[in-house]
């Protein structure tokens, strides 16, 4: 009987972890409603079709495996449309598999045509990757941004020019998440965290502020 007692413990384990997470989940689910109808905006437990449409324009809809996008919240003045959703996928497999769960802002902005890229912070495993071929926009007159961000996308000459010198100073205030960026609409999310559901309205209003820098002309 001895003998089977480990494997008795990690059931137990097992299960327990999984009540937990469930418990979890659904009390973040609750606490998010909460927050949608205290500020009289619109809930959904999974994305819309039309913004699940956008989302999978973007490189991280495309990642890993078990993708799921939950407990959506709409904000729409008819001029900017924000969705605020969790968002999780799982890459590699068995004891080397890693689950990620993130809060993403969805932006659409009628008019905004921005150039398709994805910025995200600058690792040694990016800077490895470089060494073996992988494209990294660098700038040589700003050392400090090219240090910080990985920034990518198929028409460097167009983010070259996008990426002016006063955008990239304010874009530097954003060095620890990851945007993706194409036409109309832009995604802004911090790779594997998850917002606590009272600071999703800061993370509503830095979403904001990223708009502002984002939209704002050349050289102003």
């Amino acid at each position: 009987m001895e003998r089977f007692l480990p494997i008795v413990v990690m059931i137990v384990i097992g299960v327990a972890f999984v009540a937990w997470r469930y418990w979890y989940e659904k009390k973040r689910r609750a606490a998010i409603m909460q927050f949608a109808s205290q500020l009289g905006l619109s809930y959904s437990p999974s994305l819309l079709p039309g913004d699940d449409g956008v989302f999978q324009r973007f490189p991280i809809s495309n990642r890993g495996r078990g993708r799921k996008a939950t407990d959506a919240i709409v904000a729409d003045s008819g001029e900017v449309r924000m969705v605020i959703f969790d968002y999780r996928y799982t890459t590699g497999s068995g004891k080397n598999s890693t689950t990620y769960r993130q809060t993403v802002a969805l932006v659409h902005v009628p008019g905004l045509n921005l150039p398709e890229f994805a910025l995200q912070p600058e690792s040694f495993v990016h800077r490895l990757g470089e060494f073996f071929g992988v494209k990294d926009i660098d700038f040589d007159d700003d050392p400090t941004f090219s240090k910080k961000f990985l920034l990518q996308g198929a028409d460097e000459e167009a983010i070259r020019a996008y990426m002016t010198p006063q955008r990239r100073r304010a874009l530097l205030e954003y060095g620890d998440t990851c945007i993706e960026a194409n036409g109309d609409d832009f995604l802004f999310y911090r790779t594997g965290k998850r917002a606590p559901a009272d600071q999703i309205k800061p993370l509503m209003e830095r979403a904001f502020g990223l708009l502002q820098i984002l939209k704002e002309p050349p050289g102003q």
